[in-house]
């Protein structure tokens, strides 16, 4: 928002729910317009007509969608108002060991009458290559735009990690292992309980947080007792802003063991940026985030053994914690930055001062 009203543009940014207090006060510091429309993510006929009247009041020169299902009548509905660009974000994570494949020559046709966009952005190659092979979406018009975080000036805060510990009652002097996101089958947190129970055999002294909540909880819970680890595990529930909470900054090292492929990996950047060391496996675009044996490490998916070696091998070396965390911080500044990845939007929207 700041460089575009550096360029005398405005925006309205339209919501399902009313952001939260702290959302709301940074928009507010931007100048951001906010709007709600509730179920938009949905893209049925009542949040689009009530969309397409947002665009009737406001008359934006370009729109940008998120989050909307790229196949519906939105773009023609906005084209034929004052909207003169329109652009769409793909979000989309596959099902473990999907494979990019061709859609049927006529569904591409439908497709690309249906959405006739002048730019589709992806949060990573992985993301370009899936929806570039599909046939939705003339080629030239997708663009790989990474994901991208808040570079922090300070990237650990040795308050808000001991806040963090305390509040959750982890041991200070624990070796912290922690993995940010839904507890759900597919984020592979019961694989990352299961290497953990490994790393704990051989390091007594290790803790893990889970941080996030989700339907598996209750058989976490019942994993966790069977494997003697209650006084080891910590299930937080959901944290707002993991970074400012000092998740990050508490941890020693982080994991997303994932066995979907993942489009990005939002949790790794920030990890990344907070100079952490990052145990992941090798899906969808998280390895144009992680350099193996650089910047952390990258595993084969549900491989319990091997995710606890790396792990292990991590806790036991603090001068390669700390080389891999410089490392990733370097990497991720340079690829995530959320101020360069906006510029690059700015480019692609045709603004020019």
């Amino acid at each position: 928002q700041h460089q575009l009203l550096a360029k005398g543009w405005d925006s309205i940014l339209c919501f399902n729910a009313k952001p939260t207090p702290e959302v709301m006060d940074y928009l507010q510091s931007s100048h951001a317009q906010v709007e709600v429309i509730p179920e938009i993510d949905t893209a049925n006929w009542k949040s689009l007509r009530a969309l397409y009247a947002l665009v009737r009041k406001h008359r934006p020169r370009i729109l940008h969608i998120h989050y909307i299902p790229m196949l519906s009548p939105l773009p023609w509905l906005t084209l034929i108002s004052s909207v003169q660009r329109v652009f769409y974000t793909e979000h989309t994570s596959h099902p473990e060991n999907s494979r990019p494949h061709q859609a049927p020559k006529w569904k591409q046709v439908v497709a690309r009458s249906l959405a006739p966009w002048d730019g589709v952005f992806c949060g990573s190659r992985y993301g370009h290559t899936y929806l570039g092979t599909k046939g939705y979406v003339p080629k030239q018009k997708i663009h790989t735009v990474f994901n991208s975080v808040a570079v922090l000036d300070t990237p650990i805060d040795s308050h808000v990690a001991v806040e963090f510990r305390r509040k959750f009652s982890i041991p200070r002097d624990s070796l912290l292992v922690v993995q940010v996101g839904q507890l759900a089958g597919y984020k592979g947190v019961v694989d990352l309980v299961q290497a953990f129970a490994l790393v704990h055999q051989q390091l007594s002294s290790s803790h893990l947080a889970l941080v996030g909540d989700g339907p598996l909880i209750t058989q976490l819970q019942a994993l966790i007792t069977d494997l003697g680890l209650k006084e080891d595990v910590t299930l937080t529930g959901l944290v707002n802003n993991p970074v400012s909470m000092g998740v990050y900054a508490a941890a020693d090292i982080c994991c997303q063991v994932s066995r979907w492929e993942e489009l990005f990996g939002f949790t790794i950047a920030e990890a990344m940026i907070c100079q952490r060391p990052v145990v992941a496996t090798r899906v969808g675009g998280i390895p144009e985030l992680i350099t193996d044996g650089t910047t952390g490490f990258l595993v084969q998916r549900r491989d319990i053994q091997q995710i606890a070696d790396r792990i292990l091998r991590l806790a036991k070396d603090p001068a390669l914690r700390a080389e891999m965390g410089a490392a990733a911080r370097k990497l991720a500044a340079e690829k995530f930055d959320v101020c360069k990845n906006v510029r690059r939007l700015i480019e692609l929207y045709g603004i020019v001062e």
